[in-house]
C-alpha cells in the first residue's frame, strides 16, 4: 500500500492564495470555489472537496477550482484522488502547468520519484523561461533524480527509532553522544502542551538497552527562556549552547558557554560580540579539544539563508572574529547543524541546498590539507529521506551515532533515531585518550595546560585542566607536554598503532626543585646535524610557555649522543644542538642569562649502547633546572 504523506497545512493555506486569478469564470462556480476556501480555512476538508466538485460542474474550465481539489485530497486523502485531481486539473479544466508542479511535487512527497522526475522535466519543457515555476520545477527535478537512483542503490544502514522513553517531548533533536555513547544530550520541547520552552536533557542508555526517562541537566544552564542546541567538550567540562529569546541577547538566538561545577552546570554566559550579533547564531558544535567552534548563523528575518560559520578560542579565553566556514559547504540555501566528528577533519551537517532527497539531508565534508572544507557528499537513502533529516552526531568509533527525522521547519514529530554507519560514509577511525595530571607527592589533581600534537597537520590541540581527553588518529606518534606553575614540565612521546581500547595515563607532576632534570622526548635533530627538526616546534613552544609562568627558573641545557663516532665530534656535535636549543628559546622570548648550553657527547649514558633501543635513550636533550 501506497503510504500517504500529507501536505503540512501551511501549505495548503499558502495555496489558497497562489491559486489562479477567478476573472472570466461563471459567476456560480466562483461563489462555490470562494465556499471551498472558506471551509478549507476552517479545516473542514471533505466539505471543501464538495464545493470544488460543484464549482467544476457549473465551470469545468475552473483551473484555480481543480487545483484546489487536489491540494484538499493531498491533505485528507485518498492519495489517489490527489494524484487524479492534478492530472484532470492539467488536462481537462487548464489550471496551467502549476498542475504539473503540485503533481510532480505531491508525487515526490510520497517517495514515487521517478514519476516525479518525468513531471518536472515536461513542466520545465512547457513552462516559459524566468518564471517561478520553471525555477521551482527546474530546482526539484535534479533532486527528484538523484532521489531514483539513491533508493535504487540503498546503502547499508540501519536506522533505529530509539523509542518512547527517550521521545517523551513533540520535539526532540540536536543529540549529542557523551562517554562512549552512555550518555546522551539533547534538546527537547513541546508545541502543543506544557513545557513550552526548549530545554536541555541527558538520558543514559541501560545496560539491556533502551534509555532512561530523560531528566533537565543539573545545574543552572536550563531557564524560562528557550535552551536550543548543545556542544560539549571531550572532557565534559565545557559546553556550548543556543540561549534563544532572552534578555540581555543581541539577537533571537545567541551562543552561550557554561561550565560544570560540583552542583552542576554553571549559570549561563554570552560567548561575546566576536560570535553574538542581531541576527540568529544557533546550533554549535566543538572540537575534541574546545577549541574550534562552528555554528549556524542567519539572517533574523530570513532564515532561509542560514550558513556555516567557525571561530578558535584564543589564548585568553575569548573567540575570534566568526567567519563563514571556507570551501565548498556552503550553498545560497539553508546549511544548518554542524557535527565536528572528534578526528577533527570530518564534518557531518544538513543542507537543501547541495543535491539531495527533498527537503534537508545529511552531508559529510573532509577538511582538505589547505584548511578548506571539501565537496560534500550526501549520505544516500536511508538515512536521507523526503523528511528533514538534520541534527547527525557520530560516535568517536566513527561507526554509529544519532540524529533527528521529522519537521524541522514545521516544528512537527521530530524524534531521535539511532543508526550504525556503513563504511562509505565513516570518519577516519579515532583512539580515544584520557589522562589526568597529579601532583606527586599529594596525589591530588593539578591544574595544567596540555598541548598534544602528531607528525600530521590539523592534530593540534591545547586544553586547560586537571583531565585531558582527546581523540587521536591511528598510526601516528604523538608529542605531548604537560605543564603547570610551581612544577616540572612533563615531555612525552608515543606511538598511536592500530585501534584499541582507550588509552589512559597518569602524569605525575614534581614540585619544582634544584637540580631535577627532565628529557626533552621531543627536541629532535636532523642526523649529524645541529638543525633542529620540525617537529620539535611544540616542545619548545610549550618549554617556552613554561619557563614564562615560573620565571625563577634558570635553565642548563644538556646535549647527549649515543658512543657511535669519535667522541670529541660528539661533544662537538652535542654542545652544536644544546646551542640550537637555547637559540630557539631566546627567539620564543625567553632572556638569554636564564639558558645555559652544555653538551657532554656520550660521556653520560643513561642506557647501554649495545642496542638500538639503549643508542636512541642516549641521544637525547635534558634540561637541567637551576632557581635563582
Amino acid at each position: 500500500m501506497q503510504r500517504l504523506i500529507r501536505w503540512p497545512l501551511v501549505l495548503v493555506l499558502f495555496a489558497l492564495w497562489a491559486l489562479p486569478s477567478a476573472v472570466g469564470q461563471n459567476k456560480k462556480a466562483v461563489v462555490y470555489f470562494e465556499k471551498a476556501r472558506a471551509s478549507a480555512y476552517a479545516k473542514e476538508y471533505g466539505q471543501a472537496v464538495a464545493w470544488t466538485q460543484k464549482a467544476l460542474a457549473k465551470d469545468p474550465t475552473y483551473g484555480a477550482a481543480a487545483l484546489l481539489k487536489g491540494d484538499l485530497y493531498s491533505v485528507k486523502g485518498p492519495l489517489d484522488s490527489a494524484y487524479s485531481s492534478y492530472r484532470q486539473a492539467f488536462e481537462k479544466h487548464r489550471a496551467g502547468n502549476i498542475a504539473l508542479l503540485r503533481w510532480g511535487q505531491l508525487a515526490h512527497k510520497n517517495e514515487r520519484f521517478s514519476e516525479a522526475d518525468s513531471l518536472f522535466q515536461v513542466c520545465i519543457k512547457l513552462e516559459k523561461p524566468g518564471t517561478s515555476i520553471r525555477k521551482m520545477a527546474e530546482r526539484m527535478q535534479p533532486t527528484a533524480a538523484f532521489a531514483a537512483r539513491a533508493v535504487a542503490h540503498p546503502l547499508p544502514y540501519t536506522v533505529l527509532d530509539l523509542g518512547d522513553t527517550i521521545n517523551r517531548m513533540e520535539l526532540n533533536y540536536f543529540p549529542v553522544p557523551v562517554a562512549a555513547d552512555s550518555l546522551l544530550l539533547f534538546t527537547g520541547k513541546n508545541d502543543t502542551r506544557a513545557p513550552y520552552d526548549e530545554n536541555l536533557f541527558y538520558s543514559r542508555m541501560k545496560k539491556g538497552g533502551g534509555w532512561t526517562v530523560p531528566q533537565l541537566l543539573p545545574g543552572k544552564v536550563n531557564t524560562s527562556f528557550n535552551e536550543g542546541a548543545v556542544a560539549i567538550r571531550g572532557d565534559g567540562g565545557y559546553l556550548v549552547f543556543a540561549g534563544c529569546d532572552r534578555p540581555e541577547g543581541k539577537g533571537s538566538c545567541d551562543l552561550y558557554g557554561a561550565v560544570w561545577t560540583s552542583k552542576g552546570w554553571s549559570e549561563a554566559f554570552s560567548l561575546g560580540d566576536s560570535l553574538n550579533t542581531p541576527q540568529w547564531e544557533t546550533q554549535p558544535t566543538l572540537s575534541s579539544d574546545g577549541r574550534l567552534l562552528l555554528f549556524v548563523r542567519a539572517p533574523e528575518r530570513d532564515k532561509n539563508q542560514s550558513t556555516l560559520f567557525y571561530s578558535t578560542l584564543r589564548d585568553d579565553g575569548t573567540w575570534t572574529r566568526a567567519k563563514p566556514l571556507p570551501g565548498k559547504v556552503n550553498t545560497p540555501y539553508n546549511d544548518i547543524c554542524p557535527r565536528l566528528h572528534a578526528d577533527g577533519n570530518t564534518l557531518y551537517f544538513s543542507s537543501d541546498g547541495h543535491l539531495g532527497m527533498g527537503g534537508l539531508d545529511l552531508f559529510v565534508s573532509r577538511r582538505s590539507p589547505d584548511g578548506t572544507w571539501g565537496e560534500p557528499t550526501n549520505m544516500g537513502y536511508p538515512i536521507n529521506s523526503t523528511q528533514d533529516d538534520f541534527g547527525l552526531a557520530v560516535s568517536p568509533d566513527g561507526k554509529t551515532g544519532y540524529m533527528g527525522r521529522g519537521g524541522l521547519y514545521e516544528n512537527r514529530g521530530i524524534r531521535l533515531f539511532g543508526y550504525g554507519l556503513p563504511v562509505e560514509v565513516q570518519p577516519e577511525p579515532i583512539q580515544w585518550f584520557e589522562a589526568v595530571a597529579l601532583d606527586d607527592r599529594t596525589g591530588k589533581p593539578v591544574r595544567a595546560s596540555w598541548r598534544m600534537e602528531a607528525n600530521r597537520l590539523f592534530q593540534g590541540t591545547d586544553f586547560e585542566g586537571p583531565r585531558y581527553s582527546t581523540g587521536l588518529l591511528p598510526q601516528r606518534s604523538y608529542s605531548l607536554q604537560v605543564a603547570a606553575p610551581g612544577y616540572n614540565l612533563v615531555s612525552d612521546r608515543f606511538e598511536v598503532g592500530a585501534i584499541g581500547a582507550r588509552i589512559e595515563k597518569t602524569y605525575r607532576l614534581v614540585p619544582l626543585e634544584d637540580n631535577q632534570r627532565v628529557v626533552l622526548q621531543n627536541i629532535l635533530f636532523q642526523t649529524d646535524s645541529t638543525r633542529i627538526q620540525p617537529v620539535a616546534k611544540s616542545e619548545l613552544d610549550a618549554v617556552a610557555r613554561w619557563l614564562s609562568v615560573n620565571p625563577n627558573v634558570h635553565l642548563v641545557l644538556e646535549g647527549h649522543t649515543d658512543n657511535q663516532g669519535a667522541a670529541n665530534y660528539n661533544r662537538a656535535l652535542s654542545q652544536g644542538r644544546a646551542e640550537s636549543v637555547k637559540k630557539a628559546l631566546v627567539e620564543r622570548g625567553i632572556d638569554a642569562t636564564r639558558l645555559e648550553a652544555k653538551g657532554y657527547g656520550p660521556d653520560r649514558p643513561v642506557a647501554p649502547n649495545t642496542t638500538p633501543e639503549g643508542r636512541a635513550l642516549n641521544r637525547r636533550t635534558e634540561m637541567l633546572i637551576k632557581s635563582k
